[in-house]
């Protein structure tokens, strides 16, 4: 164990301490079968093609402009039966509030989606701390959205951001992964109906870095997408992270050994996507000493993607984050030398 490992150690037993307040969870295994041997379309179709949106105020901090934007949300569970009640009792996932952040005075060629993390709220402060960060590295405009269950997204059951998006309750964390991939194509597709940039593509950071893969699965219209710390392994993470090891404890009281759960991952087909976008448009960015997102699950997958663009930096998987302003450089050095590919454009 190294300095690395033993902070992201430390996290965890902070996370699992957090997890063991919250109430116990509901069995959903029963409806598992609703995900099984579903197509790509059916578990992650498209937005609508004029997304319902409405532009708030304004706000300039240091050269910025952060205007804000908000959405309804397209995402129907695949559970018929359960339609009724996500509806009463789920209202804040059913809107999401997303914000541009931009250089005032400058009109980039590149537009970025970007995808939070778990346990962040996607708040302005937030924006205003990496939103200028990315600007600036990335030389583009940012839109920056709330992920269900983080910031004014949470629900009832919920006491702190991000809790009920990855839990024993099957049915909830699939139905988590689903909105949010339905999200990021929501914005995407806002952005490109702006008709105002020449590319638009989507980053992710930890969560934000499996929701970016699974949207570069999906969503072929996007310019490139580059995931950073994170994959598809789900299996990996829950039976590994220790983040995780009260979701883990819970999952084995309903019978979910990791065996059975990886089955079910498999069947529902989370893990066997491939990019819609050619392989060398996606730019994955890995941490070598990562304990959340191991190094090893990492490069099965990768193995899986042939052809895409890997940058290994040191740390684990929150020190590692110090060295993403030293990184965009080499970021955008990647982005300008694709060959051109307009946006919206198959």
């Amino acid at each position: 164990m190294n300095f690395h490992t033993g902070f992201d150690n430390f996290v965890g037993i902070i996370t699992a301490a957090q997890q063991k307040t919250l109430s116990r969870k509901t069995n959903t295994l029963h409806w598992i079968d609703r995900y099984l041997n579903r197509n790509r379309e059916e578990l992650f179709p498209a937005p609508r093609p004029e997304p319902a949106v409405r532009t708030g105020h304004t706000r300039s901090i240091a050269g910025f402009d952060y205007q804000t934007l908000f959405f309804e949300s397209d995402h129907l569970p695949l559970v018929e039966e359960t339609l009724g009640d996500y509806r009463r009792h789920h209202g804040p996932l059913h809107t999401f509030k997303a914000r541009k952040v931009s250089r005032r005075g400058f009109s980039p060629r590149r537009a970025i989606v970007h995808v939070h993390g778990w346990m962040e709220p996607g708040s302005i402060l937030e924006d205003v701390l990496v939103g200028p960060l990315m600007c600036r590295g990335l030389d583009a405009d940012l839109y920056h959205f709330q992920l269900p269950h983080h910031g004014e997204r949470q629900i009832r059951e919920s006491r702190y951001d991000g809790a009920m998006f990855v839990t024993a309750d099957l049915m909830l964390t699939f139905e988590a992964i689903r909105q949010s991939v339905m999200d990021t194509r929501t914005v995407i597709q806002h952005v490109l109906n702006l008709g105002i940039y020449d590319e638009v593509g989507v980053t992710g950071i930890s969560l934000g870095a499996m929701v970016t893969k699974l949207t570069a699965c999906t969503e072929s219209r996007i310019s490139w997408a580059v995931p950073i710390i994170g994959h598809l392994d789900l299996t990996d993470v829950i039976d590994k992270a220790p983040i995780l090891d009260e979701v883990r404890k819970e999952m084995a009281s309903f019978g979910i050994s990791t065996q059975k759960l990886g089955e079910l991952i498999e069947l529902v087909g989370f893990t066997r996507v491939m990019p819609v976008i050619p392989h060398e448009r996606i730019i994955v960015v890995a941490a070598r000493d990562d304990v959340f997102v191991r190094a090893d699950s990492m490069r099965r997958q990768l193995d899986r993607w042939p052809g895409v663009q890997e940058v290994w930096i040191p740390g684990g998987h929150l020190t590692s984050l110090i060295r993403l302003p030293g990184l965009l450089p080499d970021l955008r050095r990647r982005l300008d030398r694709l060959p051109a590919r307009a946006a919206g454009k198959l």
